[in-house]
């Protein structure tokens, strides 16, 4: 990931809206005022390398759900039920998104063996790293 980079904030109300993200002094967390961020990967589709960063106490602090992120999430992994709380931050590991991209990743249906190929090319790279000796690796299935 760039040092600066360019993503889509989403709000549980208005517009999603475009910002600039310094990840290595912390913006992650002043954006969505939360110590405790998580993260979605998001496969596919090509040319994408999403993650959406979200406040993992979110549902304990009682905030409510954020139904365009939680749309994105349960069409991108085509799956229901997940639900994202509070404010989230949408950002690609090499591109700076635009609020076009947001349309057309809200627009683009899930593939399922688009999926598969991606879990597999991560499989790899995680098999690899713990053949390199690297401890604590997860297998995605």
């Amino acid at each position: 990931m760039e040092e600066i980079s360019q993503g889509i904030y989403i709000s549980i109300r208005g517009p999603p809206e475009i910002r600039q993200v310094n990840v290595k002094k912390g913006d992650i967390s002043k954006i969505l005022q939360s110590d405790f961020n998580d993260h979605v990967t998001i496969f596919g589709p090509k040319g994408f390398h999403l993650v959406l960063f979200c406040d993992d106490a979110g549902l304990s602090k009682g905030l409510s759900v954020n139904p365009l992120a939680t749309r994105l999430i349960c069409q991108r992994t085509g799956r229901d039920g997940i639900l994202i709380p509070g404010s989230a931050l949408l950002l690609d590991d090499y591109k700076k998104l635009t609020l076009d991209d947001l349309r057309f990743l809200l627009k683009e249906p899930f593939d399922i063996e688009e999926e598969k190929k991606e879990v597999k090319k991560m499989n790899d790279v995680l098999r690899d790293l713990k053949s390199r000796g690297v401890k604590h690796t997860i297998i995605l299935a």
